[in-house]
């Protein structure tokens, strides 16, 4: 779906759309629906569904090899130095995805609710933002952009409300049901697991995330939805216990290992010399069958030129790209 004809906005939409806002448009969580949907008039038959993950880092303020967010002041980081205090860095991010023409893009470390209220309206799409951690204690929240229909969303999906243990999902764990142009309802799941590798209660942590993600997606394709997405930065490499966990269920695909066989090793961290595949997307149900292409988006500026002295990359992780046929 070809973004450069988004339908333009007469000054009185616009200024419906910006009261809207103002007022705080809300469903079980936030949810702010910015593009029209695609409805099913406008389906053909073939068509495909894109989809992004993208650990964003920090909250979107760009990346110089530096894990943290302050720069060190030389000529090498004045550029984005100045970039950030533009507030450049969000409009920039959401412009580099645009060119992907994606229907669906998840964030990890995503910016706050304020600064993705921005870039939906840059992309004219509408988002889900979940908050990081228990009770929105976190530093780490999600969001989950769309061109499709939010029918719901929902922060922390357990299936049973007595395991919603604070030691989980201290980033963040939200899902959204989205519906697709033919009347299908898809729902994704945006993650990010508890990082670190360094003693063993890191490993427990993130299995117990996974078995409470393995049940919530189990009941949606039961219960809910013809077909389930689980993207996010997981924290766990394909030679982790957690990554057999995952990819040993039955009823979950890795969407790069059946559609990215020719496109490299999918490593996503870090945006300078990636040697790590920790971010994914798998898929569930009618889309697990229509898997066409996945890739690594390691080009343009969500990586890093070191061979440019002002150069800087959007995050210190790449986007991971899914094509499915619809």
């Amino acid at each position: 779906m070809n973004k450069t004809n988004n339908m333009k906005f007469t000054r009185k939409e616009f200024m419906k759309m910006s009261l809207l806002s103002a007022i705080g448009l809300r469903f079980s969580n936030p949810v702010f629906a910015l593009k029209k949907y695609h409805d099913k008039d406008s389906h053909q038959e073939g068509s495909r569904f894109r989809s992004i993950s993208y650990n964003v880092f920090n909250g979107c303020i760009g990346y110089l090899g530096i894990n943290g967010k302050a720069l060190t002041q030389n000529a090498r980081s004045s550029i984005l130095a100045l970039a950030r205090d533009m507030e450049q860095i969000p409009r920039r991010m959401m412009l580099e995805l645009d060119l992907y023409q994606p229907n669906l893009i998840n964030f990890s470390e995503s910016a706050d609710e304020a600064t993705v209220s921005k870039m939906a309206e840059y992309s004219n799409l509408a988002y889900a933002f979940f908050p990081g951690g228990k009770n929105g204690k976190g530093n780490f929240p999600g969001t989950l952009f769309t061109d499709y229909k939010i029918l719901k969303s929902q922060t922390r999906p357990f299936t049973d409300r007595q395991n919603d243990d604070e030691d989980l999902f201290t980033r963040h764990w939200g899902k959204a049901l989205i519906e697709s142009p033919d009347g299908n309802v898809i729902s994704v799941h945006s993650a990010h697991l508890w990082p670190f590798k360094r003693e063993p209660n890191d490993t427990d942590i993130r299995m117990r995330e996974i078995d409470q993600m393995v049940q919530s997606l189990e009941f949606d394709l039961k219960n809910e939805a013809d077909s389930i997405l689980l993207q996010g930065d997981l924290n766990c490499s394909p030679d982790m216990e957690e990554y057999e966990k995952l990819n040993s269920i039955g009823f979950l695909k890795d969407t790069f290992v059946y559609g990215g066989k020719e496109n490299g090793f999918g490593y996503t961290h870090d945006s300078i010399i990636p040697s790590k595949r920790i971010d994914y997307i798998f898929a569930g149900g009618k889309l697990a069958e229509n898997i066409l292409d996945s890739r690594v988006l390691f080009q343009g500026n969500f990586r890093m030129n070191k061979s440019d002295p002002y150069g800087y990359a959007l995050s210190d992780h790449l986007p991971v790209m899914t094509d499915f046929k619809l």
